[in-house]
């Protein structure tokens, strides 16, 4: 019996649907969606402002990280608020702290730093300013989440702070409590130095503190916890030990409710900071190394431990996912 041509025609069609219906359900190569998108949770992170941001950068797997320059590719641009959460370069709030629609498939990558960087830069290499690094999962199909930390974490620091005023013309003891050195003059020993911490690594300065009535007075940035620090803008005429620390004696800054010299207090304080190099501010970063707070009243000539401050050292978890 011969068919129709009608019919022939509607039986070819829907064997074609089947078909179509077929490959739609996946019988042919699905290409998997690249791993583009990060949820970035930051502990301890510290707001950058005076032109500066974060920015995220990613190492492919093939490069090392000892080589001298290894290649880094540039994944985005942001900064934190007072409250810790993300926000764009434009200062908008990230949904979930989430980055979506990296330039790169992260999958095929090792490593991620985060730096600061100039905002009026657009820069195709990282600076050596970093502020956290870790490394990639190797399988993120079974291991999402990259820890990772402050590449100089001064975990162990300790030291001490002698309050004298040895660049005073004056040579009794009226002003003592007006200055803060971070060495041992008081104490025998191989080193008169009273920090024990390594040098600054590229990119960081230290930089000492003191609180007075609330207010942070810079004592100088310095590299080395030997040797003078990079200035003594509030020292007297005369010779400054080989040390970092401050006299606050002369030229005091504007804006403060005290006159130099002053004494240092119950509840005030000392404390050495990693401050980025260049620096966004003239305050105390967040990455406090070794600090102390006066809970009685100071005696001059006495020297005040200094203990480490590892609950500001940032780390950050980044979870790596597909984008939707």
């Amino acid at each position: 019996m011969k068919m129709s041509l009608a019919r022939v025609m509607v039986i070819v069609s829907a064997v074609l649907l089947v078909w179509a219906g077929c490959s739609k359900k996946g019988n042919g190569p699905v290409t998997p969606k690249p791993y583009n998108e990060v949820i970035m949770e930051l502990f301890a992170a510290s707001p950058l402002a005076g032109g500066f941001a974060f920015e995220m950068w990613a190492k492919p797997a093939d490069t090392s990280l000892s080589a001298s320059e290894p290649l880094w590719e540039r994944l985005t641009r942001f900064n934190v608020n007072a409250s810790g959460g993300l926000v764009d370069s434009n200062g908008t709030p990230l949904v979930s702290n989430t980055v979506k629609n990296l330039p790169v498939n992260l999958d095929d990558y090792d490593s991620l730093q985060v730096t600061i960087e100039r905002t009026s830069d657009h820069p195709t290499t990282p600076s050596s300013t970093v502020y956290l690094r870790g490394r990639i999962p190797p399988n993120l199909d079974s291991a999402t989440i990259a820890r990772l930390e402050f590449p100089a974490p001064p975990g162990s620091a300790s030291g001490f702070c002698d309050l004298i005023t040895p660049t005073d013309l004056d040579t009794s003891t009226s002003n003592e409590l007006s200055g803060a050195w971070f060495m041992m003059k008081d104490l025998p020993g191989l080193s008169d130095s009273g920090l024990f911490i390594p040098p600054a690594p590229s990119g960081w300065l230290y930089e000492g503190w003191v609180s007075h009535r609330n207010v942070w007075l810079s004592t100088g940035k310095f590299r080395r916890a030997t040797g003078p620090d990079m200035a003594n803008p509030y020292s007297g005429p005369e010779t400054a030990p080989g040390f970092p620390g401050e006299d606050f004696l002369r030229n005091a800054p504007g804006g403060i409710d005290f006159t130099f010299p002053f004494e240092l207090t119950v509840e005030d304080g000392i404390k050495v900071t990693m401050q980025p190099d260049p620096d966004p501010g003239a305050t105390p970063f967040g990455v406090t190394v070794v600090s102390t707070q006066f809970t009685s009243a100071p005696v001059p000539h006495t020297l005040v431990s200094l203990a480490a401050a590892p609950e500001t050292i940032p780390t950050a978890n980044v979870t790596i996912a597909r984008t939707d």
